[in-house]
């Protein structure tokens, strides 16, 4: 009955430290729960961030593609005044020469070809 008694005492310290434990790992797994919870909405975050900034970063290109147009249709109208400057220059000297046609350089730089500025007659 002694021998009986012994073991049924460490087989119940045995049960409580195991039951110690089991709590322990709870707390652990909870806190790991947490923790992977936390993780999960920091990478919500981040991921509705990147997609805020790759909309932003679209919205540039497409300013500096707007932006790179109006650069090409400003040069060619540059030229085309430079031009006119020009042919007003002999045209008022007698040279008669034809004014240059704006329509064509418009028409080139909507294209996105440079335009290459000729004397065109109407």
């Amino acid at each position: 009955v002694d021998e009986h008694r012994a073991l049924a005492e460490r087989g119940n310290g045995h049960s409580a430290a195991l039951g110690t434990s089991l709590q322990q790992l709870t707390l652990l797994s909870r806190n790991n729960l947490d923790d992977l919870s936390g993780l999960q909405r920091s990478l919500d975050e981040h991921a509705l961030a990147s997609e805020s900034l790759s909309e932003q970063l679209q919205e540039v290109n497409d300013r500096v593609i707007e932006h790179a147009g109006q650069a090409e249709r400003l040069r060619a109208l540059t030229g085309y005044l430079t031009q006119l400057t020009q042919v007003d220059g002999a045209a008022s000297t007698g040279g008669g020469v034809p004014e240059p046609s704006f329509k064509t350089v418009s028409r080139q730089a909507a294209a996105g070809k440079s335009p290459k500025l000729a004397v065109v007659e109407s």
